[in-house]
C-alpha cells in the first residue's frame, strides 16, 4: 500500500500525529486510508490524532471537514497561535477518533 502521510507516535501512547498533510490538501481520502490501514492493519490505534497546517494553507481544514462529513469522530480547533521559529500562523486540529465509524467506514473502503 502507498503511504501518503507519515504517523508519528508520541511519548503518550494514546495520541499520534498525522504529518505531512500538506501534500492532499484536494485527496484528503488518501490520508484517512494511511491512518485506517495503520490504525486497523498495524495495530498503531489511539485516542486522538493530531494535525497542523500553516495559516495560509487549506490541508488541514480540508481533513478537518472530511471527517466530519464522514462521522469518523469530533474535531477540536484550538485558538491559531505564531509559530514561534517560523513566524508562520498555525492551526492544530485534535481528532477524537469514533472508532466503530471509523471502522465502518474502512469496511466500505477496502
Amino acid at each position: 500500500m502507498t503511504q501518503y502521510v507519515d504517523i508519528q507516535t508520541l511519548n503518550c501512547c494514546g495520541i499520534n500525529e498525522i504529518d505531512g498533510i500538506g501534500d492532499y490538501k484536494r485527496e484528503p481520502e488518501k490520508i484517512i486510508e494511511d491512518v485506517c490501514d495503520r490504525y486497523f492493519d498495524n495495530t498503531i490505534k489511539c485516542a486522538y490524532y493530531i494535525f497542523s497546517d500553516i495559516g495560509k494553507k487549506t490541508a488541514g481544514k480540508a481533513l478537518a471537514d472530511y471527517i466530519l462529513k464522514n462521522k469518523l469522530g469530533t474535531i477540536t480547533l484550538p485558538k491559531t497561535k505564531i509559530n514561534p521559529n517560523s513566524k508562520n500562523s498555525l492551526n492544530m486540529w485534535i481528532w477524537s477518533i469514533n472508532a466503530a465509524n471509523l471502522k465502518k467506514y474502512w469496511a466500505k473502503q477496502r
